[in-house]
């Protein structure tokens, strides 16, 4: 296990990440290099050296196209 927020937990096996539910049931599968925690429903993560942001069923929200990314902060302006 590698971090726990938004009731995901993202687990590590070998070079792979990917999340498990607060069952255990497997949300996301292990086919990425690098997952940070979920935040407002979203984690920046990293496949093929790029980043992007997944939400927490592995749909892919923003693309992988850059190279770094931060925590994703949603607010109501």
């Amino acid at each position: 296990m590698w971090s726990f927020s938004e009731g995901i937990v993202i687990v590590r096996i070998g070079e792979k990440q990917g999340a498990v539910n607060l069952e255990g049931e497997k949300i996301i599968p292990l086919n990425y290099e690098f997952m940070k925690p979920f935040h407002s429903g979203m984690s920046a993560t990293k496949q093929l050296g790029k980043w992007g942001y997944l939400d927490c069923f592995g749909n892919v929200m923003i693309p992988f196209a850059f190279d770094d990314a931060w925590n994703f902060e949603f607010s109501r302006a």
